[in-house]
C-alpha cells in the first residue's frame, strides 16, 4: 500500500522510537515527520495539519494529554486523529481514552499490530470525510 499523500507527525522524546516509526511507515509511502518535545508537536502540527499523529504520552515538557487536549481544543488540529504511545503500564487506560485517542500503541511496538492500528484509524478519518 503506497500513501504518498500520507503525512504522519510523531511526537517522541525517544529518538529509537521515532526512528523504529519512520522505519515502519516511511518504506510503506508514509510522509514521516518528527517532533521532540510537546510544544514542538504541537506547533507542528498546527503548521502542517497532518493526517496522522503518533503521541507517545512521556515527553519532557509536558504530558502527551496536555498535547491531545491542546490538539483537540484548536479549531486547526481537533480532527487529527492521534494514536498514543508508551511504555508505562500505568498510562493504558489515558492512552486509551476516546476523547483524544483514536487508537492506541504499546511499547514495545508490536509491527503488525501497529500498522493494522494506522490502517484503521485512516481509514476511519477518511470515512468521515467522506460522511460530511
Amino acid at each position: 500500500m503506497v500513501n504518498e499523500q500520507v503525512c504522519v507527525l510523531v511526537i517522541d522524546d525517544d529518538a529509537p522510537s521515532r526512528r523504529l516509526f519512520a522505519a515502519i511507515l516511511g518504506p510503506r509511502g508514509y510522509d514521516v515527520l518528527e517532533a521532540t518535545t510537546g510544544q514542538s508537536g504541537i506547533d507542528m502540527a498546527r503548521a502542517v495539519l497532518p493526517e496522522l499523529i503518533i503521541l507517545d504520552l512521556g515527553l519532557p515538557d509536558m504530558s502527551g494529554i496536555q498535547v491531545a487536549l491542546a490538539l483537540k481544543a484548536d479549531q486547526r488540529t481537533w480532527d487529527i486523529p492521534i494514536i498514543t504511545t508508551t511504555a508505562s503500564p500505568d498510562s493504558t487506560g489515558a492512552a486509551a481514552d476516546e476523547r483524544y485517542c483514536a487508537g492506541f500503541a504499546a511499547k514495545p511496538i508490536d509491527y503488525l499490530g501497529f500498522l493494522s492500528t494506522v490502517k484503521t484509524v485512516l481509514d476511519r478519518r477518511i470515512a468521515s470525510i467522506l460522511v460530511h
